[in-house]
């Protein structure tokens, strides 16, 4: 349990780095699109969605209304394995 919360924990912190210079323009659009994707496959799992709703609020404004009403709401990309 620990070790997910970890895994869940430094995965989102540096997702959100990415978010932001993605947004000020400092990491290249095909470069987010990965981020992207990935994000949409971890966030979808059960135990994403959980550590989202538990844990959301330590993230900043923007990034959690990014994950809460885009990925969130979004099915992963076609050819994403589980």
């Amino acid at each position: 349990m620990h070790e997910n919360f970890a895994l869940f924990m430094n995965f989102s912190i540096h997702t959100q780095n990415a978010f932001y210079k993605w947004r000020e323009g400092s990491l290249a659009q095909e470069l987010w699109r990965g981020w992207e994707y990935v994000a949409m496959k971890i966030f979808s799992t059960s135990g994403g969605k959980d550590f989202w709703s538990e844990r959301s609020y330590l993230f900043a404004d923007a990034f959690q209304k990014f994950v809460s009403e885009g990925i969130l709401t979004r099915s992963p990309h076609p050819q994403a394995k589980a």
